[in-house]
């Protein structure tokens, strides 16, 4: 995706596609409709259009990816995102950003500018990493709507697992997917939870990785003989219950 506008950075997560990204680039000056990237490898690059009570979102069918006007650019929501104060005792966080436009490109549906964290996991605990997406929609009705679409889209791609969340919320699920990346050896592994919490849309992405690529004909170490560990569904939903305990 080219533009020769000024660009902004914003949160993207794609499923099923033999990759996670975790971050790409959106242009700050370009249409207010823009759809978003094709991605090398995805099923589908079709949009669908989901019609809310006060604008229009494009998602993708494959990898929650979605497009908006950014209707309030004036919101700030950083301070709804986990801090080491409020989130789990073992992860670390990164600088809280925006993604916003006068077009708003994100994991989650948003009016306004997405707010974004990156978080992470020692080796001792994990290693994984992955970050907190918080967008805001026009009602908590919308928000829950949008955010079942986002759900059953990321769901729909390849040939990954939902898990089940013992969260605060109820029927809170983890959809996972495990992937091999093209001329590397090992896996990624990564899980993403979507849930509304009143008009407020938040994503929690996480994922590892033990994969070594071969591009450029550099040598690996001796390929792993298992996919690197996940967070078990107990650790998600203590990340799921600070988020939502903030958010709320």
């Amino acid at each position: 995706m080219f533009f020769d506008q000024q660009y902004r950075d914003v949160v993207r997560v794609v499923k099923g596609c033999s990759f996670l990204l975790l971050s790409a680039i959106a242009a700050a000056g370009c249409s207010d409709s823009p759809s978003s990237a094709p991605v090398p490898g995805s099923p589908s690059t079709t949009t669908t259009t989901i019609r809310s009570a006060s604008s229009h979102f494009s998602i993708e069918p494959c990898g929650g990816i979605t497009t908006s006007s950014d209707l309030h650019p004036t919101i700030d929501n950083r301070n709804l995102l986990l801090t080491p104060a409020d989130g789990p005792s073992s992860y670390t966080y990164g600088a809280a950003r925006l993604a916003g436009g006068p077009s708003v490109v994100a994991s989650v549906p948003s009016s306004s500018p997405a707010a974004y964290v990156p978080f992470h996991v020692p080796t001792s605990d994990g290693g994984w990493g992955g970050q907190e997406v918080i967008g805001e929609v026009s009602s908590p009705s919308s928000a829950s709507q949008l955010a079942r679409q986002v759900a059953s889209n990321i769901a729909s791609c390849g040939d990954g697992k939902q898990v089940s969340i013992p969260a605060s919320a109820p029927g809170v699920t983890a959809d996972t997917h495990l992937d091999t990346l093209s001329r590397s050896v090992g896996w990624v592994s990564d899980a993403t939870v979507t849930v509304a919490e009143g008009p407020f849309i938040v994503s929690l992405q996480w994922t590892n990785s033990n994969s070594c690529s071969t591009y450029g004909g550099g040598p690996c170490p001796p390929p792993p003989t298992s996919p690197p560990p996940m967070p078990s569904a107990s650790d998600m939903a203590a990340l799921v219950n600070a988020a939502l305990a903030k958010v709320g």
